[in-house]
């Protein structure tokens, strides 16, 4: 199938959250059409859907948490820490980042 003939569905909620995207085998409910750059960015916490259109929310920071540098928690490169490893994935210089009990109650 030619990727241009695809048709880019975000599925959302009564509420305009994002359930699901497809780009075939389409399963019931609301959507928009939407282009390939927004299906491949897949920005959930960010959009929302308002009269048929995408609308853009500062949702993502109610999501943030604080980590620290733990013994345990989650696998990460080591000085690099936006490169979180699978838990099969070996790597040759590992630290982990654990919640902070303290900044997220």
């Amino acid at each position: 199938m030619n990727p241009s003939a695809l048709e880019y569905r975000l599925y959302y909620d009564d509420e305009g959250r994002p359930i699901t995207m497809a780009s075939h085998d389409y399963p019931a409910g609301n959507y928009v059409v939407i282009d390939k750059e927004t299906y491949d960015r897949a920005a959930y916490g960010t959009m929302r859907v308002k009269d048929n259109k995408i609308v853009t929310v500062e949702e993502a920071n109610k999501y943030r948490v604080r980590l620290v540098k733990s013994r345990r928690g989650f696998a990460v490169a080591r000085g690099n820490a936006n490169l979180l490893l699978n838990k099969n994935e070996t790597y040759p210089d590992i630290e982990f980042y654990d919640f902070d009990p303290e900044r997220n109650r």
